[in-house]
């Protein structure tokens, strides 16, 4: 698979043992959240409605992020 990719196994290997970064944990952890509020709603709010919540949390969050998120999980 290493020749495949054009990588090195050692370079494979470093980053495959590479801790996760902080911007990674902090996206699952939003798009958990976002992924919550939709199903509280039963399904019913969209974008706007969510990305309201979650500023209302003090999330700082664009509404086109949250309607990314939202369209991958339908």
């Amino acid at each position: 698979m290493c020749k495949v990719l054009g990588v090195s196994r050692s370079g494979y290997y470093a980053w495959r043992g590479r801790p996760e970064s902080l911007r990674a944990k902090r996206r699952k952890r939003r798009i958990r959240r976002i992924h919550e509020l939709f199903l509280q709603s039963r399904r019913l709010y969209g974008s706007p409605k969510i990305t309201a919540l979650l500023r209302r949390d003090g999330e700082r969050i664009a509404q086109k992020t949250v309607a990314c998120v939202c369209q991958s999980k339908s």
